[in-house]
């Protein structure tokens, strides 16, 4: 008798989770919409030189990085040396990802690869291999930018393993330019940062780059770029992209480097430093074409 007097209430109690459930999933597939429709997440396309035509992914909360760079497009940021939560999972991200792709394809543009390219810093995503992987299985290359500063982490250099192309930033091998240019966070340690990226390089199957940001007064200077010239020598990547950063006057003209010193330092790079490309930026910030 008790057992079918508790049939009802459990009929009840199952019918509410299966609204609840329903409920959930509909509002997820909502923001996942918005998500993707804002380009919060997903944005582009746009052409890159080594990636051809692009669709980037921002996968870490705006501003979740390890540095707060004295030149970042995107302001200040709030450091943070562990992984923090993204904003889709990798099994969203695939779905919205596969949506975007269609989209372009009816549209008559075809995808040529999709880059993890957020405000803040790819490899703080915990997920980032799992994403990678399932990304992968669209048959589209697939891409990582990162300012390198989480390498020595056994699991971060395990997801970057997956990726088809990874892009490395590198301002400088001096400690102290470093903390000037990049401002890292309190915990992190120059020299095990370009270990790990020694080590990376070694053992990465795919196309690896650099990227440098020369900034007039902190790394501009041959004595600067012979040392940082070795060290990305011999990492051997396919491509060691300098841009140059320009800096504003208050009146909003710009104000750049002594000609005379650029073009030498230039003209140093590309003699010097094996597959090195210079890219002149028009302001602070990055330009997302020039930097793959």
């Amino acid at each position: 008798m008790k057992e079918e007097k508790l049939r009802p209430c459990c009929r009840v109690k199952e019918y509410i989770k299966n609204k609840l459930r329903a409920l959930s999933d509909k509002l997820q597939r909502n923001i996942e919409e918005d998500l993707c429709k804002e380009g919060k997440v997903i944005f582009g396309p746009f052409h890159s030189p080594g990636l051809g035509m692009a669709l980037g992914i921002n996968n870490v909360k705006s501003k979740a990085c390890t540095y707060n760079c004295i030149y970042c497009k995107s302001g200040a940021t709030s450091c943070c040396s562990v992984c923090c939560n993204t904003c889709l999972n990798p099994w969203n991200l695939y779905s919205c990802v596969q949506k975007k792709i269609d989209e372009f394809a009816a549209k008559g543009t075809k995808i040529e690869a999709i880059a993890f390219i957020p405000d803040g810093e790819s490899t703080l995503d915990s997920n980032l291999g799992a994403k990678i992987r399932l990304l992968r299985r669209l048959g589209i290359k697939v891409a990582v930018f990162s300012n390198s500063s989480l390498l020595w982490n056994y699991n971060v250099k395990q997801n970057l393993l997956f990726a088809d192309y990874v892009s490395l930033k590198i301002d400088t091998v001096d400690t102290q330019t470093w903390m000037k240019i990049n401002r890292p966070h309190i915990r992190l340690d120059h020299v095990k940062i370009l270990d790990a990226i020694r080590e990376f390089a070694r053992d990465f199957p795919g196309e690896l780059v650099t990227e440098t940001m020369l900034i007039s007064g902190y790394n501009d200077t041959v004595e600067e770029m012979t040392e940082l010239g070795k060290f990305i020598t011999e990492l051997k990547p396919a491509h060691a992209y300098f841009s140059v950063a320009a800096k504003f006057l208050k009146n909003g003209t710009l104000l750049n480097s002594d000609p005379l010193q650029f073009l030498n330092l230039t003209d140093y790079i590309t003699r010097s430093i094996p597959g090195s490309e210079i890219t002149a930026c028009e302001n602070t910030n990055y330009l997302i074409a020039a930097r793959a």
